[in-house]
């Protein structure tokens, strides 16, 4: 049976499809992925890019700053450093990678995303190992948010038996159960580093549908007025 994925990726480091592109820069160095400037050479319909924010630029007013992508654990900048960013270029849309424990913990997201109300926040990869803690915050605070490597990373897509003594399922299953974050879930694979078919299998597995998400990054995009 063929697997027919969703049109659009919150979270692509090449332009597989349309959806979110995002450049990576510093190191370590990953073969096979885009730069920033790569990625903005490809900007077009349905095609968005993100500025990945190096360590060297976290006090500089960004050129290109309609959306800014932050990785802690790669740049080791400080939440202090971040909020200073985003105050001079007061970008559209702020990226945060979460896979970063024990760097910054749960509540260091959450204090950026209560300093900045106006600002669409997206949340990759839900929290990865931290994602219970991230689920209340995630619900109250109106974030987009997507499980992109996280549900690979740890096989959730896997048979039933593996999925229910995974320590994220019950975490997962709040954050598509509730109506609010639901509509706020967006489908992203961190591809090519992780499948995209997997991905999807994972989301499968907890009830969400191509065409929801679809529906859903649309009005992402909608929201953040692009």
């Amino acid at each position: 049976m063929i697997l027919r994925l969703p049109r659009f990726d919150s979270h692509l480091h090449q332009a597989l499809c349309e959806g979110l592109v995002i450049g990576i820069e510093g190191n370590p160095k990953i073969s096979g992925l885009i730069s920033n400037n790569d990625a903005f050479e490809i900007r077009k319909n349905n095609t968005f890019v993100a500025w990945y924010v190096r360590k060297e630029q976290i006090q500089e007013i960004i050129a290109k700053n309609e959306i800014l992508k932050f990785h802690p654990r790669r740049e080791k900048y400080t939440p202090e450093e971040v909020v200073v960013c985003i105050e001079i270029n007061q970008p559209r849309l702020v990226i945060f990678d979460t896979l970063n424990y024990p760097y910054w913990e749960p509540s260091d997201y959450f204090e950026i995303v209560r300093k900045f109300p106006k600002t669409i926040f997206l949340l990759a990869h839900a929290g990865g190992i931290q994602m219970n803690s991230f689920v209340p915050e995630i619900i109250l605070s109106n974030v987009y948010f997507d499980f992109s490597a996280t549900m690979v990373i740890f096989e959730v897509f896997k048979n039933k038996k593996r999925r229910e003594g995974n320590f994220l399922t019950s975490a997962i299953r709040i954050l598509v159960s509730n109506p609010n974050s639901r509509k706020r879930l967006l489908f992203g694979s961190d591809a090519p580093m992780y499948s995209r078919e997997n991905t999807f299998r994972a989301y499968k597995k907890f009830g969400m549908r191509r065409q929801e998400l679809d529906a859903n990054f649309l009005g992402f995009i909608d929201e953040i007025g692009l």
